[in-house]
């Protein structure tokens, strides 16, 4: 995953934190903090594996769908509906090659 250092979301710059060593806690992947407007994704499960992109990518979404949520609809977004909007939008975004991901394959249909 390559994103981008900086993404502006709802007029406020946020630093995109890529990849993020979690030292503090290893059960997140992904966190979006509203007060230093910053992104922070890791690249590791809680055990050291390395994620897969595709993985990575979702949790990089997901993060700015938080941004998002924050900005435009305080907060109100419960984390299970913000992980199947975050799976949703990866999907179509790889799938229509938006972003494609360097282990994603170009399939004929």
């Amino acid at each position: 995953m390559n994103p981008p250092k900086k993404i502006k979301i709802g007029g406020h710059n946020y630093q995109v934190m890529f990849p993020y060593n979690f030292k503090e806690r290893v059960d997140i992947s992904g966190q979006a903090d509203h007060d230093v407007q910053e992104i922070r994704v890791s690249e590791m499960d809680g055990a050291g594996v390395r994620r897969t992109e595709s993985a990575t990518g979702e949790i990089f979404w997901h993060e700015i769908l938080h941004c998002i949520d924050h900005i435009y609809n305080a907060d109100e977004t419960s984390e299970e509906a913000m992980s199947k909007l975050s799976q949703g939008l990866y999907q179509v975004l790889t799938d229509n090659f938006v972003i494609k991901p360097k282990e994603q394959k170009d399939v004929s249909m």
